[in-house]
């Protein structure tokens, strides 16, 4: 038994005639919701950077022998203590010009505990390191990664 093309169609039509709320409603339904979204939702911005750690010697065929693992995955605790340290996180809110050394320490201690807390550290594979920042404002993420 062999339908026409014209049956076919009918029975398409009849089928989405059937379910037309069900195409229709999320049709208007999710622009409007995701507008809503848009503007209720707090802006986000974030800063990327990575870094590859790797040993150079495991890139030379004659020293392959003498190259040490870095082991990366079990250091990362220790890597993202450093990074998120007062120590260097201090340091960069120098360099980009937020703290002098005649800040208050409070307000130095309150903008690295916001620093730190806007950061994260992430294995990416086995050797790369991905550092990000996310803030409200666009302004010095670049120059803070």
């Amino acid at each position: 038994m062999t339908r026409t093309t014209h049956e076919i169609i009918q029975m398409i039509l009849g089928a989405a005639w059937r379910r037309r709320y069900l195409i229709v409603v999320p049709t208007i339904a999710m622009p409007i919701l995701a507008g809503t979204a848009h503007i209720v939702m707090p802006k986000a911005y974030e800063a990327k950077m990575s870094v590859l750690v790797q040993e150079p010697a495991r890139l030379n065929p004659f020293l392959n022998d003498l190259s040490i693992g870095t082991n990366v995955k079990d250091r990362m605790p220790a890597l993202i203590a450093l990074v998120k340290s007062e120590h260097i996180l201090g340091d960069v809110l120098k360099d980009i010009g937020q703290v002098t050394n005649e800040t208050e320490q409070h307000i130095r201690n309150g903008l690295v505990s916001q620093l730190a807390s806007s950061l994260s550290v992430q294995l990416v594979g086995s050797e790369v390191v991905e550092l990000k920042i996310r803030n409200q404002k666009a302004e010095g993420l670049g120059k803070t990664c």
